[in-house]
């Protein structure tokens, strides 16, 4: 599980920045509060689930794809 929420972490970092939207407008439309999704990008708070799926509608992307981790590296 952890592997899952440090995914989703990062996919939410990648998404905001691609995006290019702050903390605070995600904030802003998912009703949370800015100081708290600091926390949780930074590992000092867990999302539950509702959570991932307010962030990942706000994000318009889909919550799959914010858990979901990098293939792993292959060899050649």
């Amino acid at each position: 599980m952890a592997e899952k929420t440090e995914a989703f972490r990062r996919n939410v970092r990648e998404v905001l920045a691609l995006k290019d939207m702050t903390q605070g407008e995600l904030a802003r439309r998912t009703g949370l509060s800015q100081a708290w999704l600091s926390e949780m990008l930074n590992g000092k708070a867990n999302p539950s689930l509702l959570t991932c799926e307010r962030i990942a509608r706000a994000l318009a992307t889909p919550l799959e794809g914010l858990i979901a981790s990098p293939p792993a590296p292959t060899a050649t």
